[in-house]
């Protein structure tokens, strides 16, 4: 069984950039989620760009909620900006 965490506002990704949306309308765990769509940027170029994909069983407002298994950074053609998955917001999957 694999681990993953949910992603948040704030977040940090591998490269030294952060997440810079988080929908709070539903908290969870106290975590203003992000979700597929939501801006992250680039540490290493300083650019903005977006989440890539998500959760597949976990939709909020019409997007999939985006988890450090799930989800990836648009930068470099969905090849680079991994998310450090630091956060203690833990989700266990199948």
């Amino acid at each position: 069984m694999n681990e993953g965490y949910f992603i948040g506002l704030n977040d940090k990704t591998t490269c030294g950039g952060k997440v810079l949306d988080g929908d709070t309308r539903v908290m969870m765990f106290g975590l203003a989620h992000a979700r597929e769509g939501d801006r992250v940027t680039c540490g290493a170029d300083g650019e903005t760009y977006r989440i890539v994909g998500g959760i597949s069983h976990m939709i909020s407002h019409g997007k999939h909620v985006a988890g450090t298994l799930d989800s990836y950074s648009s930068e470099l053609g969905g090849k680079g900006g991994e998310f450090a998955g630091e956060k203690i917001y833990e989700v266990q999957l199948p």
